[in-house]
C-alpha cells in the first residue's frame, strides 16, 4: 500500500499562510501533535507529492519562501525550517547514525544544539518567548482551578547541580 504524502498550508482568513506542514492521511485536518488547532477545511491547501523525500523538500522550500515569524523573516508560526520531525503519531521511526550526525553538525554550525538531557534550565530569552506565547491564550478561572486540583499533592522536584 503506497501512502500519499503532501504538504499543507493553513491559511488565515485573509488568505495568507500561517503554518506549513508535511503529512499523510488526515494530518492536515486534525489538532493531534500541532500546537494549535487547524483552520476550517476551506482554508487548508494541499499539494501531493510522489514520495516522502520530495514532500520534505517542498516543506523546506515553502517555509523558506514564506518565512518564519520567530526569526523575523515572515509570518509563519513554524518553529523549525522543516524537512524533519516525523509526526508523533508515527513513533519508532529509525533515524540513521549518518542522519543524526548531519543534523547535529547543522545545529552546531548555527550555534544551537538542544540539550540532550532533561533538567537544564531555559535561558531568560527562551523564558520570555514562552511567556509571550502563553499570554496569547486566556485561561478561565475554572480551567486554572482544574489544573491546580490536578497538580495538588504531586511532589515537585528541584534540579540540583
Amino acid at each position: 500500500m503506497n501512502e500519499k504524502y503532501y504538504t499543507y498550508l493553513w491559511l488565515r482568513e485573509d488568505g495568507t499562510p500561517y503554518y506549513v506542514g508535511k503529512g499523510s492521511g488526515n494530518r492536515a485536518f486534525v489538532r493531534r501533535s500541532h500546537r494549535f488547532p487547524p483552520p476550517p477545511r476551506d482554508r487548508i491547501l494541499i499539494q501531493e507529492f510522489p514520495d516522502e523525500l520530495s514532500t520534505f523538500a517542498a516543506e523546506v522550500f515553502l517555509i523558506e519562501f514564506y518565512g518564519r515569524e520567530d526569526l523575523g523573516k515572515g509570518r509563519l508560526l513554524n518553529l523549525t525550517d522543516g524537512g524533519e520531525n516525523p509526526p508523533k503519531s508515527k513513533p519508532g521511526k529509525i533515524v540513521s547514525q549518518q542522519r543524526r550526525e548531519k543534523s547535529s553538525a547543522a545545529l552546531k554550525a548555527i550555534g544551537h544544539h538542544p540539550p540532550s538531557r532533561k533538567g537544564i534550565p531555559h535561558t531568560e530569552e527562551t523564558k520570555e518567548k514562552i511567556r509571550a506565547f502563553q499570554k496569547q491564550y486566556k485561561k478561565s478561572a475554572e480551567h486554572i482551578r482544574k489544573v491546580a486540583d490536578a497538580q495538588r499533592g504531586k511532589r515537585r522536584t528541584q534540579n540540583v547541580r
